[in-house]
C-alpha cells in the first residue's frame, strides 16, 4: 500500500500523549478499513467481470453493510443509450 504517512504512527506513539495515542490508534483502524474495503472492491470487480454469475448477492450485501457501506449513493451505473450502441 502506498501510504504517504507510513512513519506517522511510530512518531505519534513516541510522543506518548493521550491525543497522540488516540490519533495513532485511529490511523491504524483506518488502515485496516482500507485493506478490507480494497478486498471488497476487488470482489465487486470480479463479480462485475463475470456479470454476477454464481454470486450470492445477499452475503455480498451483508459483507458491505458490515463494512459500513450504505446502499444509498449518488453514483449509478445504469445502462445508458450510448452503452447500448456499443454492444
Amino acid at each position: 500500500m502506498n501510504d504517504s504517512n507510513h512513519d506517522i504512527v511510530p512518531t505519534l506513539r513516541m510522543y506518548d500523549g493521550v491525543m497522540m495515542k488516540l490519533a495513532a490508534d485511529e490511523i491504524e483502524v483506518m488502515r485496516e478499513q482500507i485493506h478490507a474495503l480494497r478486498d471488497l472492491l476487488k470482489s465487486a470487480r470480479a463479480i462485475a467481470e463475470r456479470q454476477g454469475v454464481d454470486t450470492h448477492w445477499q452475503r455480498f450485501s451483508d459483507r458491505l453493510a458490515a463494512a459500513g457501506i450504505s446502499p444509498v449513493t449518488s453514483l449509478t451505473f445504469r445502462i445508458l443509450p450510448s452503452d447500448r450502441q456499443q454492444e
